[in-house]
């Protein structure tokens, strides 16, 4: 999971506008009928070298998230399978799938338990495997409830509880199986309900779908003051901008959902597993309150905008897929893949990748990002914001990386060629760059990793890898040793 690092600059005053229930749906635009079907829709026509992206073929469109309720049929399963004897006890289940979900609506499932020797300490630590499908194939598997499942006793009945849990949605249908209750003797009604809470209706849908290419499935609050048409080009450019970082890395999403409501500790966060279990289909980025709140005052100024937090999110995305060949062979996790207070090395590219997406993109050339008190094109808003932070790490390599040629950071961030998965060369290059910090850091693969971006863009740069080159592309691009040693420091390489 990845946070965006500048919370303190980005925050903006919460919304103070009320919330107005729509009453009807309303639909996008519809993608021109005499659209010349022989003109692609993302290519670069013009052989300027940057892409051309036929907006007229996304299709935008809304509708509103709902409360609902309706009931599914729940049963009993034993636990029986290998060493383990039935008598040990049994799991709730889902009878199927529970279907037509809204993804991303936040859902409550209600089961009434009941049996002459159950007690509730048999269930205060249920808790719930959810596994979700979107379009009829499974993605997020074997997801549990975050906390455990409340649990209620009957007012009448000390021996019958209603068990409830939450989730969001990852998905349009779902079924689930719960821990173990070690009890043999209890029952359960044959229907449980599912309740898609009041709270949804704040919010509605948005899908910007292209005649090919990435979509997005946005879930946004309602916000009265802020006119459909606004809200649509903001949709349309953010998928211009997904389609742009898709031709550019190589990596494809399908469809991106964007939920601007989620709690936790980060502003906004990237997790393509929060949808696909591998991260191989569909991306993902969050929203907090104070994230979406910022993004929706700049949708309500109607100028062409994105915002840094969504370029610096949906950035991660498109290096997170397992088609990435950038993901395999440039980005580390320090200390270990999975732990989540690793470092991720993606963090110090990723805002590098999304200007060089908006730059290899004609019909974003114009726009302006938003960060902080800036408002700045492509090629010059880094160099702003880096010395706003000058001891932010982060944002120096981003500044760093977007004063080389364009060109080379296309290649860089296409990653075809030259990846050298076994890094045999770059463990030359490795001993090369201890020798140029003067510090002698293990050549682990994490480290071989590290050293293997600034290998491939001195042979982007210089047109090969030798000794002499790489340390004139180090000094000449501003990774000087003493910025390097910190770096290094920074990213734990002396830890696991």
């Amino acid at each position: 999971m990845k946070k965006n690092n500048f919370k303190k600059t980005l925050l903006a005053v919460t919304l103070a506008a009320s919330i107005a229930l729509p009453t009807a749906s309303v639909a996008g635009a519809a993608i021109a009928a005499n659209a010349a079907p022989n003109v692609p829709f993302c290519a670069d026509t013009d052989g300027n070298g940057a892409y051309n992206i036929r907006e007229n073929l996304i299709y935008v469109s809304r509708s509103w998230y709902e409360a609902s309720a309706r009931s599914f049929a729940v049963t009993t399963d034993n636990l029986s399978r290998g060493k383990y004897p039935t008598s040990q006890g049994r799991y709730i289940v889902s009878n199927g799938e529970i279907k037509d979900l809204q993804p991303l609506a936040r859902y409550v499932v209600n089961i009434v338990v009941y049996g002459n020797d159950l007690v509730e300490s048999d269930l205060k630590d249920l808790n719930f495997s959810l596994n979700y499908k979107i379009k009829g194939e499974y993605t997020s598997n074997s997801v549990y409830t975050s906390s455990p499942a409340s649990v209620t006793p009957d007012a009448a009945n000390v021996h019958k509880f209603y068990v409830s849990f939450e989730f969001i949605s990852k998905g349009d249908s779902v079924s689930f199986r719960s821990s173990i209750i070690r009890k043999q003797n209890f029952s359960i009604n044959t229907e449980a309900s599912v309740t898609a809470t009041l709270d949804n209706e704040s919010y509605y849908k948005i899908e910007a779908a292209p005649s090919e290419g990435e979509k997005l499935f946005i879930k946004i609050k309602y916000d009265p003051s802020i006119s459909w048409n606004k809200m649509e080009s903001w949709a349309k450019r953010l998928c211009v901008y997904a389609n742009s970082l898709s031709k550019t890395t190589g990596v494809k999403n399908d469809t991106l959902y964007m939920d601007f409501h989620v709690s936790g500790d980060f502003y906004a966060h990237c997790n393509n597993d929060t949808i696909n279990n591998g991260g191989d289909k569909y991306g993902y980025v969050g929203y907090t309150e104070d994230a979406a709140n910022a993004e929706l005052i700049d949708i309500a100024t109607g100028r062409n905008i994105i915002t840094w937090t969504s370029l610096h999110e949906m950035a991660h995305s498109y290096a997170d897929g397992t088609n990435s060949e950038f993901r395999n062979n440039y980005i580390f996790f320090q200390p270990e893949e999975g732990d989540k207070n690793a470092f991720s090395f993606d963090e110090y590219l990723t805002n590098a990748r999304g200007l060089t997406a908006i730059q290899n993109c004609d019909n974003l050339r114009n726009t302006d990002i938003h960060n902080g008190n800036h408002y700045e094109k492509y090629n010059k808003i880094a160099h702003i914001v880096a010395k706003d932070w000058p001891d932010n790490k982060m944002m120096q390599v981003a500044s760093y990386l977007t004063y080389l040629n364009w060109d080379i950071l296309e290649a860089y961030f296409a990653a075809e060629s030259d990846n050298d998965t076994d890094f045999a060369v770059s463990e030359d290059a490795a001993r090369k760059l201890n020798e140029y910090m003067g510090i002698e850091v293990p050549i682990t693969e994490n480290y071989l990793k590290f050293v293997n971006n600034f290998r491939k863009l001195t042979i982007l740069k210089k047109g090969a890898y030798n000794e002499a080159n790489f340390r004139s592309f180090l000094r000449a691009a501003h990774f000087k040793n003493d910025f390097m040693k910190e770096l290094v420091t920074e990213l734990r390489f002396y830890e696991g």
